[in-house]
This record gives structure tokens, sequence and C-alpha cells, in this order.
């Protein structure tokens, strides 16, 4: 055998193509999320062509990936709701005031569909430019929960970090690998602020991104039915 027969050989190896798929790529360094290797890969159908789902990949590139609003933990008023968070302007959402900086809060948003996978969180903590001092809503930290369900258990839970206070600039928390979900949960745990008008505490965000891939059926067809083919799997397994 030449080495130009071991090389078509190899490259048409399905089993090395799939390997690569979940290592970054070199051209968009992009990955599969390892979770695939896990609940319902063995039973996916053989016909999946990983060299196309490879070339796929090659092609995505990073984009905030939430696409909409699903429920806040609370709001304290009806110009102060979640969709605020969503947008670059002045407004923003604040949860009602609590009298202990034990206090928690929630915003569960809808990730980019049908499919999404992420990888950073960003957040910027609301600034009152009108009250005395100009004061920072923050939490004292935060967890990022993605699941492919708003309402259940989610399958990837981070660590919870610390929100630096004092600051409105916006706030970077790398997941350290790609999720692969539909649904996106903060939790805001604690609080750090209060207002002088009421003495009670607030969390107050004025925008949420999450970075990472939207996967679409036009766009990548191959890719997109292999996540199709997962969910299905992993939605039997769940229930």
């Amino acid at each position: 055998m030449n080495v130009s027969q071991w090389y078509n050989n190899l490259a048409g190896n399905p089993l090395i193509w799939k390997e690569l798929c979940f290592k970054p790529n070199v051209h968009s360094g992009m990955s599969l999320p390892r979770e695939l290797l896990g609940v319902g890969t063995h039973s996916l159908p053989s016909t999946i062509d990983w060299r196309l789902i490879y070339r796929e990949l090659s092609t995505l590139q990073t984009e905030d990936v939430i696409r909409g609003v699903v429920s806040s933990s609370s709001c304290d008023r009806s110009s102060q709701r979640i969709d605020n968070t969503l947008f670059d302007n002045p407004d923003f959402w604040s949860s009602t005031g609590s009298s202990t900086t034990d206090a928690n809060e929630s915003l569960v948003y809808v990730l980019g569909q049908p499919y999404a996978m992420s990888s950073t969180f960003k957040i910027k903590v609301y600034k009152s430019w009108h009250q005395y001092e100009h004061p920072c809503y923050p939490p004292q930290r935060i967890k990022i929960s993605i699941g492919h369900f708003p309402s259940v258990d989610y399958h990837y839970v981070s660590k919870e970090f610390d929100v630096v206070s004092g600051t409105d600039d916006e706030q970077i928390f790398d997941l350290g690998q790609l999720v692969y979900g539909r649904y996106l949960r903060v939790d805001l745990i604690g609080k750090v602020q209060a207002q002088l008008s009421d003495n009670l505490l607030y969390t107050a965000i004025e925008r949420v991104k999450m970075d990472g891939v939207s996967i679409g059926r036009s766009q990548c067809p191959n890719l997109f039915e292999l996540l199709s083919n997962f969910q299905v799997k992993l939605t039997k397994y769940v229930k």
C-alpha cells in the first residue's frame, strides 16, 4: 500500500472523524459537547457522516445565543422586567426588595432555536446614576444552569462564581466547555446593596449575554440531524 492509499483509508475512517468532532475545530474552535458521548449516543443512526459533521463545525461562529425570556423570580415594577436585559440600553431588570443579604433571585431564558451550544456567560450589573453615590445592585454570586426543559432539573450546573461589586463593567464567566441545551437559568445568589429610600436590598441587572453557537437545519443539516436524534434520546432518558 502506497502513502496516498494509506492516507485515503485513514481519511475515510469514520471513527477518526467522530473523534475529531469532540476536539476543538482547527478553523472555528468549536467541538461537540462531551455530553453527546454519554446519554443516547450509542443508539444514534449508523448513517451519520462524521466527516460532514466536522465540516459543519468548521463553519460555526460565536454569537449571543439568548433568544427570549421565560421568567424571573420577582420584578419590582412592570417597567423593570426581565425583557430589558436582552438589549443594549439603559433599561434594566430589578428584583423586589429584601430585608436580608441571604435572599436569592433567578432569571430564566430561551436559548437559540432549535439548538444552541453555550460557552461563556456575560453580565452587566445595573448602576443607578440618579441615586446618591451612584450605587450598583449586584448579587454576591451567580450560578449558571443549562437544560432542555425550563422547569425540571438542568443537566449542566456550574460552580458559583463571585460577582465583583461596585462596578457596572461587563463581567465574564467561562463555563470551560460547550454546553448543549435550550434553556438557561441564572441564579443570583445573595444581595449586596440596599436602596436608601426603603432600606431594602435589591439585585438589578442591565444586560446578560451567552456566547455560543446556534444550529439551524438550513445552516448545518447534518449537525442538526445529530442534535435532533440526541434530543429524542435525552427526552426519553429524562422521562
